[in-house]
């Protein structure tokens, strides 16, 4: 009997529909999901260490869970677990690597609260460290990296880019010894620049 014009029997086999999907929409599925159509732009070592950190650390805590059902307090346990080891700075990676995975999950009409995107001050801050010096054999193929990443960098990254580089190669005219990121920039500013760097290189 129809009531306000709807079927009940067709609304129940609607929302056992909706159900289901959202059960069969885990996020661990839609993670790896992601990760596949990820893996023509990262290299094959970015590729195989965030898999492996989803598999390690929240595929066992929120993986088997429908994606539009993780909590905030899920997500909150699951890094702070992390953290709570000595992990900060992959705390804080993998969050950012959920909401990415949320994200794209409401991009492919699987809603969700990406409850990753809200925790900006959860979890403790990560110091800043220092950074290994670049042997001269070593130094061609960082460039070519950057190279290849030019266009992902902004302006001003780019241009910060090429002081540094500059700076790296007249020490090492001079016969200077190669110094460490930290040491060369009084261990101010250019460590969290360099990270930000680095991090545009797959």
């Amino acid at each position: 009997m129809l009531k306000d014009g709807i079927d009940p029997a067709a609304e129940r086999d609607e929302k056992k529909q909706l159900a289901a999907e959202s059960a069969a929409h885990t996020f661990e599925k839609i993670a790896r999901e992601w990760h596949s159509t990820r893996l023509s732009a990262w290299s094959a070592a970015t590729a195989k260490d965030t898999i492996n950190r989803l598999e390690k650390d929240i595929f066992p805590e929120i993986g088997k869970l429908p994606i539009s059902e993780v909590t905030h307090k899920q997500m909150i346990a699951a890094l702070r677990k992390i953290e709570e080891r000595g992990a900060g700075e992959v705390a804080h990676r993998l969050k950012a690597t959920c909401a990415r995975v949320f994200s794209y999950a409401n991009q492919h009409g699987i809603e969700n609260r990406n409850p990753a995107a809200d925790l900006k001050d959860v979890l403790k801050p990560v110091k800043a460290g220092h950074f290994a010096a670049i042997a001269p054999d070593e130094l061609p193929a960082f460039l070519e990296s950057i190279n290849k990443n030019d266009a992902r960098l902004y302006a001003p990254i780019q241009y910060g880019r090429k002081e540094f580089l500059g700076s790296f190669f007249v020490l090492k005219t001079v016969g200077a010894k190669t110094p460490s990121f930290a040491q060369m920039f009084g261990g101010c500013v250019l460590p969290s620049f360099f990270n930000l760097l680095v991090r545009t290189v797959p």
